[in-house]
């Protein structure tokens, strides 16, 4: 096995350049970006992203739809069950459950996706009216703790999906 030698005078750019690493590397788990799509860039035109960080009994509380930066984009917000007793049945969580969201086909005119570790949907559908992009979504029960969904779009579309924590969220960005 051949070794490294690296020169003394080298040794004062190495160790600042790891310190740079390390706090961007901090920086980039504290905001709670967890897909590696979202580093790459990576929208697709078909295949799927999965992801998540577990968790059971959760709630999709809301999915909310916006235009952003030439894109559109659907936010699911996540809550945890406290329980029948607690002052407020669902709180605030890091845990975004298990997902698969995408499509088999290229050039299609769908996305789906499947929510796993969920006990309710309780969010409202967004109204895509002013969409340039969706039509409609339909969300249908699977089993105990799984969500399907159905994202019908207007016209062929690239897309990607990510995670963010604190709050717990799912994201779908579509262009």
């Amino acid at each position: 096995m051949a070794k490294i030698k690296i020169a003394k005078q080298h040794w004062g750019y190495i160790i600042p350049t790891l310190l740079l690493i390390a706090g961007g590397l901090f920086l980039f788990m504290k905001t709670g970006v967890t897909s590696s799509s979202f580093l790459s860039g990576g929208f697709k035109s078909h295949g799927y992203f999965s992801g998540g960080s577990g968790g059971k009994d959760l709630n999709i509380k809301s999915v909310r739809w916006h235009t952003h930066n030439g894109y559109e984009r659907l936010v699911f917000d996540i809550s945890q069950w406290n329980g029948v007793l607690a002052q407020r049945a669902y709180k605030s969580t890091n845990e975004t459950g298990l997902y698969e969201i995408g499509t088999e086909l290229k050039n299609t005119t769908y996305i789906d996706g499947e929510l796993s570790g969920y006990r309710s949907f309780t969010g409202n559908m967004p109204y895509f009216k002013k969409s340039k992009l969706l039509k409609n979504m339909q969300v249908f029960p699977n089993g105990d703790d799984s969500y399907l969904f159905r994202i019908a779009l207007k016209n062929k579309a690239s897309y990607k999906v990510f995670t963010l924590k604190k709050p717990a969220r799912i994201i779908i960005d579509i262009k």
